[in-house]
């Protein structure tokens, strides 16, 4: 039987598992990596400043410690959080996926930076991000064939990219707002059977430590249980990252892991959630069990491992890191949005009419052969359709009808 540590929430009656991850550490595979388990603590509960594991839900029940290498044995586990993270006599709240989350910019784990200090870039020091990325290996396997260019924050989460301030952590070439998530500095490169595993949550990117180094490196670490699983992509030590920055790698280890919530969210109970709003305030209140069920749709679907996304990819000849990996869904959220939007096709005549009442002139007079169009611009967010964002209540089906991706 696999080993696994759970992780409950003491403020609830059963259901009340929070999160589970496979103890597959130590000499006899039995044991979790701590700080990898706090890190998934500290994302769900919106950064709990004082937060502790123990083998009961009495709060005053001893803490539990890891042993010389920094793990702790395969089990149950209810994690607490301080009074002055949550001061509520109600429990305490969770945030329910990953859009509604925000991100803790410069609170990241000591482990994270570390990792990215030491990690080198190649000798080509005075080279862009882009130069050297576009000639790596698989960052894994360290194999050249059969290779694509990954998302580190998936590009279907473009706009949670945006209203995060992430395009601050990397070298942008001049690309701004959405445009940010395409650059190579949010990119990797990963064998295809890689890529899609990665994609489709097995397996995540962690800061550990290297016993054979003495310091903090770049390690796969597995999200689901499998013998295979493990055997090929368990603890395996990654090739330099240089460039890309913890920040994304954080990230993405978070959108691998809000999944994980499902089970709490979809139990049927009343839930305490803090949940990021339009204007990037976090709001804290009690939501129904229909509310929870809302924020586990579509949760963590890139899309980027459908079997035929991935044969379109394999034909396309996709060896640019301008090209997405994951489809961008935040295009098909606008048309949803768009109060304006008509499902019919319009006639020729009223083509034409449209065209005339919108076109903009050069000389501010009627329409000619030289006129200039421009397309209205896009509608904001409103505050009531925040919350569909948020619970990703929307499709595309020009993506389902295999749509070519827009290169950038």
């Amino acid at each position: 039987m696999s080993q696994r540590v759970c992780i409950r929430h003491p403020g609830y009656n059963a259901p009340n598992t929070l999160f589970t991850l496979p103890a597959s550490d130590g000499l006899d595979r039995d044991r979790a990596h701590y700080a990898t388990v706090q890190a998934v603590s500290s994302i769900i509960t919106n950064g709990a400043a004082n937060a502790w594991l123990s083998k009961s839900s009495l709060a005053n029940d001893d803490a539990v410690t890891p042993d010389l290498d920094g793990l702790i044995a395969s089990g149950v586990y209810f994690l607490h959080v301080s009074q002055d993270d949550w001061s509520n006599k109600e429990p305490y709240p969770l945030v329910p996926n990953f859009r509604a989350w925000r991100f803790p910019h410069g609170a990241l784990p000591p482990l994270w930076y570390q990792a990215a200090r030491n990690d080198r870039r190649p000798s080509r020091t005075s080279e862009p991000v882009s130069s050297f990325v576009a000639g790596e290996s698989c960052r894994i396997t360290k194999k050249f064939l059969a290779c694509d260019h990954a998302h580190i924050v998936p590009a279907s989460e473009k706009l949670w990219f945006t209203s995060n301030e992430m395009g601050q952590y990397g070298q942008l070439s001049g690309r701004t707002g959405e445009a940010a998530a395409d650059t190579s500095a949010n990119m990797m490169r990963l064998r295809i059977d890689a890529h899609r595993l990665w994609d489709s949550h097995h397996f995540s990117i962690i800061a550990r430590e290297d016993k054979a180094a003495a310091d903090a490196v770049w390690f796969t670490q597995m999200i689901y249980e499998g013998e295979e699983l493990y055997q090929d992509w368990h603890l395996r030590k990654l090739q330099p990252l240089a460039g890309r920055s913890p920040e994304y790698l954080y990230a993405r280890f978070a959108w691998n892991i809000f999944p994980q919530l499902q089970e709490f969210l979809q139990a049927g109970q009343q839930r305490w959630l803090t949940v990021r709003g339009l204007n990037g305030r976090t709001e804290t209140r009690a939501y129904n069990p229909t509310e929870c069920r809302e924020f586990t749709v579509g949760q963590g679907r890139g899309r980027s491992a459908s079997p035929t996304k991935r044969a379109r990819s394999e034909t396309s000849g996709n060896n640019d890191l301008g090209a997405s990996d994951d489809l961008d869904e935040h295009e098909s959220l606008r048309k949803l949005y768009d109060a304006d939007a008509t499902p019919t096709t319009p006639s020729f005549d009223s083509a034409i009419a449209d065209m005339h009442d919108e076109c903009r002139c050069k000389r501010g007079s009627s329409c000619g052969y030289d006129d200039t169009f421009a397309p209205p611009p896009p509608k904001p967010f409103q505050d009531q359709e925040w919350p569909r964002y948020l619970c990703g209540d929307y499709s595309d089906p020009e993506q389902d009808r295999g749509r070519k991706r827009q290169r950038v």
